[in-house]
């Protein structure tokens, strides 16, 4: 499943570069009076947003296939194809956040005109990080962090109030705490 996934994705990322490609996009920036960032910004910037995208739909849908599609075993637990989806959610949310990084120096690249190499730097990515919405998103988390006495408490919590349903799913408080095992068959009667 895995290997279908990413030769999907990857042909995704082709078809978005060579639409970009075709589409005149070096014209774009010429005819609106802004300064072209180069070839690999343009394109760069496109498969980035591919890639990033395809991660998130990969990371969601195998996170929704564990949760609503898989029956459980017997015992409760999750089974094989269940533990196979979160292991494919896990990969697709590292390839998402690597692609959430990589946009910011990409968008920025894309709004200054400048080549993608420039905004690598380390010292004008950070003095031009407010300019896109992902680096103004990134300084709020900064400003308004938990403290950690706080997010421990919070951990304590979210853990007790998670132990019935963790140890004995069918004794939780929910009123249908197995979401994802089947329905029993209807029971069938032969007509008189």
């Amino acid at each position: 499943m895995l290997p279908l996934l990413l030769i999907s994705t990857v042909i995704a990322a082709l078809v978005a570069a060579v639409l970009t490609l075709f589409s005149g996009s070096e014209l774009l920036y010429t005819n609106l009076g802004l300064p072209d960032p180069g070839a690999i910004t343009r394109y760069g910037i496109t498969v980035v947003r591919v890639l990033t995208e395809a991660a998130s739909t990969v990371c969601v849908g195998a996170l929704l296939f564990a949760a609503f599609l898989v029956a459980p075993q017997r015992s409760g637990r999750l089974a094989v194809d269940g533990y196979a989806a979160l292991r494919t959610a896990g990969w697709s949310a590292v390839a998402w956040c690597v692609g959430a990084l990589l946009e910011v120096p990409f968008t920025l690249a894309d709004a200054e005109g400048k080549p993608i190499g420039f905004m690598l730097n380390p010292s004008v990515l950070i003095s031009s990080i407010n300019i896109v919405e992902q680096g103004r998103g990134l300084g709020r988390h900064r400003r308004h962090r938990v403290r950690a006495g706080s997010r421990l408490f919070l951990r304590a919590v979210v853990g007790l109030d998670c132990q019935p349903v963790l140890r004995r799913p069918d004794r939780a408080s929910s009123p249908s705490p197995r979401v994802a095992t089947p329905l029993p068959a209807a029971p069938t009667t032969s007509p008189p």
